[in-house]
């Protein structure tokens, strides 16, 4: 049965429009079906992110400026509708690679429409069910497979958005990476911030959950626990509540587990559904993942509904990241609980304190290892989630080849970035093993005590 597409994509999202070029690279024929302004809206709210937190640097540097008696311009001389005109504007303006325009250029049939609903073409006698047809208010398109990455409905910026000025007090709800990136850059623009959660970054090593929750409180963030009684008594100008959030669509009941009243798409470790032709990636698929860094399920998800479905998810590998933190693989714990003595952690911060609430913002990078093998990896510091993906390559991979993998530099006793932290830190690692008291140093001794002696 003839078909229009090879691929369909339920977009609103980054994600969904970097998986229509990555199909389209391949040959697809590829339709992309946006609700309106969905994307448009969530590009915003990055840009305006954005926009804080480079605001909130800038402000740094003009602190360190009027240290040394320069001139300095107040918190409260931001214009906060200029911001959010520029975070509009750049929705627009800003990523042109993404366009309609040049989506369409490049291939990709966009749709901007609200899918109605998923069904299965009919079936002949001499051919099997292998397409599925999305239907929207004008017209039904036939694709072989469908790639849900709409993402999470961005409701819940919207009291931000409408706010007349930099709300004096917000309340941001969850310790997720989202939750600590709103929450800091808010609290560096002015506002008095209360984070209201159980756990910073829930999952994420101890040492990691420390040192970021002692630079939030350096930003000026307070934390408050759900549990607290005096938490249903706070009042704020502005509450944020992520972790509330809900898809951006809701797919056929066939898509969902029947067990679970869970508005997320069940998904197995090729990125398939509960529908064989119909895959997901993104922050749809479960709750509380990741919407940020989704390249290595973007990449897995459209080979499988192009292709024979072969590529996984790697369990044991997620990548997690948010601006300034990030992780790869194994925490110290779950390494511990798997491997017990043979596992190994090695940590190395920039610059170098003993107490790490009085570094303001320091580079750290923690490596877990098994036997020489890498199997996790934790960054702390400026592009953290910029380095994360190259660095989670090496997963897996004897730790040798991290130290090699970076050409050796004048300023390598004093790392500037975090790849050059990853590096001392794998060195540092190797260096260790031959510290004495461990049995490769008091073996070498004996041996050279040995030759000696000949």
């Amino acid at each position: 049965m003839a078909v229009e597409y090879d691929l369909v994509i339920l977009g609103g999202t980054l994600a969904g429009r970097c998986a229509a070029l990555q199909a389209v690279g391949y040959g697809a024929r590829v339709a992309l079906i946006e609700p309106p302004g969905l994307f448009l809206l969530n590009q915003r709210h990055r840009y305006l992110l954005q926009a804080l937190q480079q605001l909130a640097k800038g402000q740094q540097t003009q602190a360190v400026s009027g240290w040394f008696g320069g001139a300095t311009v107040g918190k409260s001389d931001w214009n906060w509708q200029a911001v959010l005109e520029w975070s509009a504007i750049a929705s627009e303006t800003q990523a042109a690679d993404l366009s309609v325009a040049v989506m369409g250029a490049k291939g990709v049939d966009v749709v901007l429409e609200m899918p109605e609903r998923l069904s299965k073409t009919s079936v002949t006698r001499t051919s099997v069910a292998r397409t599925i047809a999305v239907t929207t208010p004008s017209r039904q398109i036939k694709a072989r497979a469908i790639l849900a990455a709409f993402g999470l409905s961005p409701n819940v910026l919207q009291p931000l958005i409408m706010a007349t000025r930099l709300p004096e007090t917000v309340m941001v709800w969850g310790g997720e990476v989202r939750s600590l990136q709103w929450a800091e850059a808010l609290a560096q623009m002015g506002a008095k911030v209360v984070l209201q959660t159980a756990a910073v970054l829930p999952g994420w090593d101890e040492r990691v959950q420390g040192l970021v929750r002692s630079q939030l409180t350096t930003a000026g963030v307070s934390f408050l626990d759900p549990a607290d009684t005096l938490a249903a008594n706070v009042r704020a100008d502005c509450t944020l509540r992520f972790g509330t959030e809900q898809p951006a669509l809701v797919l056929p009941k066939a898509a969902y587990r029947h067990s679970e009243r869970s508005p997320y798409l069940t998904v197995n470790r090729k990125l398939q559904t509960r529908i064989p032709r119909l895959f997901a990636c993104g922050a749809a698929i479960e709750e509380n993942r990741d919407t940020i860094l989704t390249h290595q399920d973007i990449s897995v998800a459209v080979k499988n509904a192009l292709f024979l479905p072969t590529g996984r998810i790697q369990p044991d590998q997620p990548i997690k990241a948010g601006n300034r933190f990030a992780m790869a693989g194994l925490t110290q714990a779950q390494a511990d609980s798997r491997y017990g003595a043979r596992a190994c952690m090695e940590e190395n911060i920039q610059p170098n304190s003993t107490d790490l609430s009085k570094v303001p913002s320091p580079s750290y990078c923690q490596l877990v290892c098994v036997d020489r093998r890498l199997v996790g990896i934790h960054l702390v510091g400026d592009h953290a989630a910029d380095y994360i993906s190259p660095l989670a390559t090496f997963l897996d991979q004897p730790i040798d080849r991290l130290c090699r993998s970076i050409p050796m530099t004048v300023s390598s006793t004093s790392p500037q970035n975090l790849l050059e932290v990853a590096q001392a830190t794998a060195r540092q690692h190797q260096q260790s093993r031959w510290q004495v008291g461990r049995w490769k140093r008091d073996w070498s001794e004996n041996w050279f005590n040995w030759r000696r002696s000949r």
